[in-house]
Parts: C-alpha cells; sequence; structure tokens
C-alpha cells in the first residue's frame, strides 16, 4: 500500500509533528511498511485463540493502604531545591500550549 504525503501531513498535524521534504517520503514509506505488516497479521488464524492482556498474566497486587504520620512541613522544605515561603519552588515543566517545535 503506499501513503501519500497529504496523509503523511495529516497523520503529523493530529499528533502536532512537522516533516518536511525527504522526511516526509521516508515517513511514508514507514507508514505503508507498517500498515502491510498489520495487513498480513490480519491474515493470521486466531479462532479459538482467547484475548489475553499481557502475555505474562500478571496479577495487580497493590499493598494495603496504612494511615502513617507524614512528614512535618519544615523538614520537607528544607530539603526542597528552592522555597518561596512556605511552598515548594521548581522549573516549569508545563509548556504554554504553543505549537509544536
Amino acid at each position: 500500500m503506499s501513503i501519500s504525503r497529504e496523509e503523511v501531513r495529516r497523520v503529523a498535524a493530529l499528533a502536532r509533528l512537522r516533516f518536511e521534504g525527504a522526511d516526509e517520503e521516508a515517513i511514508a514509506d514507514d507508514m505503508a511498511r507498517i500498515v502491510d505488516y498489520v495487513r498480513r497479521l490480519e491474515e493470521v488464524d486466531t479462532e479459538g485463540v482467547e484475548p489475553l492482556a499481557h502475555v505474562l498474566g500478571l496479577v495487580n497486587d497493590p499493598a494495603e493502604d496504612a494511615a502513617r504520620p507524614s512528614m512535618d512541613r519544615g523538614t520537607a522544605l528544607k530539603e526542597a531545591p528552592g522555597t518561596a515561603g512556605p511552598y515548594f519552588l521548581f522549573p516549569r515543566v508545563i509548556g504554554d500550549g504553543g505549537e509544536a517545535p
């Protein structure tokens, strides 16, 4: 299957990515190979195969919740990289919502 540059641009826009020139062509080729591989997987006979969420059969076994005393504010703030009165200071980690680079 071939993927057009327009399809690459549409998927890139949805993912907030930007590709140019040769990159678009390379991404189109990669996407076409992925779609072809998924089509091959659809041909596999799965009749009678039970669906599963994880191949290892893991079980979520959370620890019991138990109330315990918390650290006092002074000790917590003493360990902080920066403070402003009774608050922690830390570098901004959330973007301004602008366009993706």
